[in-house]
């Protein structure tokens, strides 16, 4: 049970939560982590009884929490903690995986699956491990996928065309001391690129674009990747029996970036037009769905 239980050393602590009075009152009756989330109780003074529960709160397993030993709680398991001494004091702390840390932390969307699988796939193997990435997030948002890489040492250049969004971002790289992102207001239907980058992100941003500024951009982008580089790229689709939002003023044709990717001789990695959806919720409340096109490529030339 105990290796079961370990604790991956890849996660990272988001919360720490002091053990009052209050809270332990609270931990002795039946509840459980977030899903994704694990616990770490440390205790500085006392001991405990851990019990994992089942329905009607049946005990399925009992274990003592020891003093300066500490505990790991798996994910959403219901239990309780039951305090054998008079006097209990420590702390939980909480972890999660690093695509998870700044959506429990500040809130975030997590960061595009296509950026997630970009980075498990693609980024530890074509690259060596020692190198730090120049990676260029064009329309980054609140900069859930930026933050998400900066997490791995790669050198982040995020821009957003709203001070707002960009202003959030900013907010969070002070409040965690981060010194890997650089951020600047730019508008994409007038961007410019000065340097070569290993990595450049367009995930859902060129549907804001007008249709003459899309092709220019994404050539600008190409003739800015490093020989080697990857590109990641995620836009709506038009899909037959359902309407974007009014302000989408850009939708993809099928094959339409893939082929204009393989006329510009890049080496496709992984792409697909698959059915997604937007966090934006339509007059029903129901998250707004169509075809993507995911896209995944390589400058090889």
């Amino acid at each position: 049970m105990e290796n079961i239980r370990k604790l991956p050393n890849t996660f990272l602590k988001y919360k720490t939560l002091k053990l009052t009075p209050k809270v332990l009152k609270f931990l002795s009756g039946r509840h459980n982590t977030k899903i994704g989330t694990w616990g770490e109780i440390i205790l500085s003074s006392g001991h405990a009884r851990f019990e994992f529960l089942g329905k009607q709160d049946q005990v399925n397993l009992q274990e003592n929490v020891k003093e300066n030993i500490p505990f790991i709680v798996p994910p959403a398991s219901w239990h309780r903690l039951i305090g054998e001494t008079e006097k209990i004091e420590g702390c939980i702390n909480f972890y999660c995986h690093p695509h998870s840390f700044f959506h429990k932390n500040y809130k975030l969307t997590k960061p595009h699956s296509n950026v997630v699988k970009l980075n498990d796939l693609y980024l530890k193997t074509i690259f060596d491990s020692a190198k730090i990435l120049e990676i260029l997030d064009l329309g980054c948002g609140r900069g859930r996928n930026s933050l998400y890489l900066s997490q791995f040492s790669h050198q982040i250049f995020s821009t957003d065309i709203d001070p707002e969004q960009l202003g959030a971002l900013t907010n969070i790289i002070a409040e965690e001391a981060i010194d890997n992102i650089q951020v600047e207001q730019m508008d994409l239907e007038q961007v410019y690129i000065e340097k070569q980058f290993d990595v450049i992100l367009l995930n859902v941003v060129l549907q804001f674009l007008a249709k003459d500024k899309v092709w220019p951009l994404l050539k600008l982008a190409q003739e800015h990747t490093s020989i080697g580089g990857l590109h990641s790229i995620v836009c709506p689709m038009k899909t037959p029996g359902m309407a974007w939002p009014s302000h989408f003023t850009f939708t993809l044709e099928t094959n339409e970036l893939r082929d204009f990717y393989l006329d510009n001789s890049w080496a496709i990695l992984e792409y697909n037009e698959d059915f997604g959806s937007l966090h934006r919720l339509d007059e029903n409340g129901i998250p707004i769905s169509g075809r993507f096109a995911s896209m995944i490529a390589q400058r090889v030339v």
